[in-house]
Formats: C-alpha cells, structure tokens, sequence
C-alpha cells in the first residue's frame, strides 16, 4: 500500500478505544452471556423482538414477509416456557461470587472510561468557539431545565394528591414491612465497630490530603478566596428576595407572616415542649439515681471529663486567646462606633432612640407588676411570700460573708494595695465636677428633692439615734465613739 493510501489515524481524544472497549473479549462475552441467560432480560428482548424487526423491515414486503416468520420463532428461542423455565433470575446472578468477582474487577476500568469520555467531550467542546460552545450548552440546558420536567414535577405531585386524598397513610403502609425488613438485617452493632474502627484511618486521610493540599499554599488561598465569593451571592440571593417580599403592600405582608404562624401547629409545638420538659426531669431524676448523695452522676460525669480535657489544655494559651477575643470583640464594637460617630444622625438616632427601648423593657416589667396588684391579697401575699422563702438568704449572706473575709485578708497582709486602688480611683475623679454636681442636685435642686427628702430623713435620724443608745454589746466602744463625734460637732456648732 502506498503511503498516500494509508489510513489516517483516528483523531486522537474523540474516537480513541476507551478502557470498556479495551477490556478483554472473554469477560465481555462471559459477562453478556450470563446476563443474556438470565430469565428477565430473556423476557425483555423477547418484548423488543417485534419492534426491532418492525424497524428493520421498515417498508419493505419482502423484509416485512421475514420479519413475520422470524418473530415468533426468536421470541420463542429466547422465552419459551421450556428456556425461561431453566433460566437463572437475575438475583440470583449477583449472588455468584465468582460474576460479583469479575465486575468489581472492571468496574474501575468501566468507570475511567465513562469519565474519559466525558473528559474527551469536554476537551473537544473546549477547543469550539465561543459561539458553538454556547449553542452546545443552551441545547443541554434547554433539555434538562425545559418545561417537560416541570410539567413531570406537576403530575407527580398530582398522583401523590390523588393517593393521599384516598388513603393517607399509603405509603407508610407499603413501606413498613420493607422498612422492618431493613432494620432487622442492618447490624448497627458491625456499623458502631466500623465506625470506631476507622477514626485511625479517617485521621490519616485528613492528614494525607492536608499533607498534599499545602504542597500548593497558593491553590490553598485562592480556594479559601472563593468563600467570600459564595457568600456574596447569597446575600444578594436574600436582597433579591426580601426586596421582593417588601414589594408587598403592609397588610398583605403581614397577612402572610399572620398565615405563617396560624399554619404552625399547637398541640405539636406544646407536646415537644412536654416531652422536652419530661426529658429534662428524667435526666435530673437518673442523675440522682445513679450518683451518690450530694453527687449527681452528670457532675461525676461532666467534671471526670473536664479534668481529662484540662489535663492537656495550656491555661495560660486558653487565658491568652480568651483576652485576644474579648479584645477582638472589643474591635469590632469599637469599628462599628467610629463608624456610627462618622455619621451625627447615628448618633443623633441612638441617643434619641436607646431610651425608647428602655421604656419597653420597664413598661414590660410594670405591666407584670400592675396585674400582681389586681390580684386579691390572700393570692399575691401567699405567691410573694412562697418566693421570698425561695430565696436562699443563707447562701447569699454566705456570699457577703466570703467577699468581707477576702477583703479583710487583702487589708491585713497587704494594706497598700486596697489604699493604692482607693488612692487611684479618687485622683481619677475630678473633684471640681463631683462638687458642682453635687452642688447642682443638692442645691438647685433642693425644692425638687425636699418633700422626697423630708419623707425619708427624719426616719434616718431616729434610726441612727436608736442606734447610737449606749447598750452593753460587742460595738459600744464605735457607738461611744460616734457619739462623742456629734457632740463634739454640735459643741463646735454652738460656739
């Protein structure tokens, strides 16, 4: 053959063999055979036979004439009673090791050449203008998000209607013996021992690809850089959609969010907050059961594994990133006030606005105890009386007694400290201002504040007179000595 009539070789990436066809002609033929002997796919060629044969002959009297004789004897070669008898089920060919074998063995190869083919359709839709690129997909993209799938959507939904409106619980129905049938044969015990098995292994994935990925520190950063990318369009997803949602008029907006709510259900929401309740009392309850007096078992529980996890944990690193964080909050917060004091009408807003909200929280509280008040005596005593008992004064008069025994402890070894701490705070304080305020409330207020005043002094006095009456108690030496005091002060006052 002369070299101007050799074959040209195929073009390399679109007609190259794949591995499927690659694979060796006795699994091939072995594997079809096995499935061409099994009864259903027996069964179906025989259903295709005729409309191959009617596709072949077409409009030809002579191939019609053939495919008439040749129907029936095919079908009956392929499904006859005698053949199907004998013929495996198709379940039982998946339950031969040896064909399960000879799959798994080619399913790699099966699978690289269905992506290798669709890498060489890629690459030759790639190397198409940008024109015949666009045709390409607006074909793919009209096929797969046409009408047809949305009219599909329809009519299913239609069908389930159609079933629940005269059996509601159908499927429930038709799946629980499947269902059942699943949860026997699943052993969550082999999956529990699997999962416990595979932390090593799962472990060493993480660092294998870990170890891999940041070989390449840039493709690393550029895919992190995608995450804010992806969040940007979310957002202008939901700007898009609210800004649709406000285009609604104000009481169509709210009778939406009103249908919203009245379609929640109640009785479902009042019984999980039941069983949630019950919940928490049961697991109060076995925690008292199962630890000692004194020692429930979830604070044995809980405090083993804190000791555990403290045991490996840095104090003064854990310390360090708590301060960093509340330093870092205390940035953030600090951005959005230089920002707001940028712009004299946030301020202007917060400084107008901050007390309106204060007033809800107070008209809030005022409204509880005003209905406290409309309640008969014997109801609102017995009910402020049953939580004052509540309280536990013994514990907060042990909370004073403990805050008053460290500051003592603090005078006695180290009195510099608290005078040094009193001594900062008062040459902080500008003493001009705490005396013209002072001054101010006490001065040019005095008429505003002398009825306030005159209820509540007079009843002062008395009550520091009785207590400064000479009595033979552990304090009589402070008492005498503040009496001398005020008469020293009167007897300075008269002179």
């Amino acid at each position: 053959m002369s070299p101007g009539n050799a074959p040209s070789p195929p073009p390399v990436g679109i007609y190259k063999k794949s591995d499927l066809d690659r694979s060796e002609p006795s699994f091939r033929a072995g594997v079809v055979r096995q499935f061409l002997m099994t009864r259903e796919v027996r069964e179906l060629i025989a259903a295709l036979i005729p409309e191959v044969l009617t596709v072949w002959a077409d409009r030809s009297l002579f191939k019609n004439v053939i495919s008439r004789m040749m129907g029936k004897s095919l079908q009956q070669s392929f499904a006859g009673p005698d053949i199907l008898g004998n013929a495996k089920d198709l379940q039982q060919l998946f339950q031969d090791p040896a064909m399960i074998e000879s799959l798994a063995a080619r399913l790699p190869e099966v699978f690289h050449g269905l992506t290798e083919a669709a890498a060489n359709a890629l690459k030759t839709i790639e190397s198409l203008p940008a024109e015949e690129k666009q045709a390409i997909l607006k074909d793919m993209v009209s096929g797969i998000a046409g009408g047809g799938s949305g009219d599909m959507i329809t009519r299913a939904a239609r069908i389930l209607n159609d079933i629940h409106h005269s059996d509601p619980e159908f499927f429930a129905r038709m799946l629980e013996p499947g269902f059942a049938k699943w949860v026997e044969s699943v052993d969550f015990g082999e999956i529990r021992e699997a999962m416990e098995n595979s932390g090593t292994d799962i472990r060493a994935i993480v660092q294998m690809a870990n170890h891999i990925v940041w070989q390449y520190p840039a493709k690393v950063v550029v895919g992190l850089s995608v995450l804010p990318l992806l969040l940007n369009r979310i957002l202008e997803a939901l700007d898009i959609s609210l800004e649709k949602l406000n285009d609604l008029p104000p009481d169509l907006l709210t009778d939406v969010i009103c249908g919203f709510i009245r379609d929640l259900e109640g009785p479902a929401i009042a019984g999980l907050a039941n069983e949630l309740a019950e919940m928490a009392r049961k697991i109060h309850t076995g925690s008292a059961l199962l630890g000692d007096a004194g020692n429930p078992q979830i604070y044995k529980t809980l405090s083993g594994k804190l000791d555990e996890i403290m045991d490996r944990t840095d104090p003064a690193a854990l310390w360090k990133s708590r301060i960093m964080l509340s330093e870092l909050k205390d940035q953030v917060n600090q951005a959005f006030f230089d920002a707001a004091a940028r712009k004299d009408e946030f301020i202007q807003a917060e400084m107008e606005k901050k007390p309106v909200l204060a007033n809800i929280r107070r008209r809030a509280v005022n409204r509880r105890l005003a209905f406290l008040d409309t309640l008969d005596d014997e109801t609102v005593t017995g009910s402020l009386a049953r939580a004052v008992d509540a309280y536990d004064i013994q514990e907060t008069a042990e909370l004073i007694n403990n805050t008053l025994r460290l500051l003592n402890r603090l005078y006695d070894a180290r009195p510099e400290a608290a005078a040094g701490f009193i001594r900062q705070f008062t040459d902080a304080i500008d003493l001009d201002e705490l005396s013209d305020a002072a001054r101010n409330l006490l001065e040019d207020s005095q008429a505003e504040l002398k009825p306030a005043a005159r209820a509540v002094v007079p009843g002062l006095v008395s009550w520091v007179c009785e207590i400064l009456t000479p009595e033979d108690d552990e304090f009589e030496s402070e008492a005498a000595q503040a009496r001398e005091a005020l008469a020293n002060l009167f007897t300075l006052m008269e002179a």
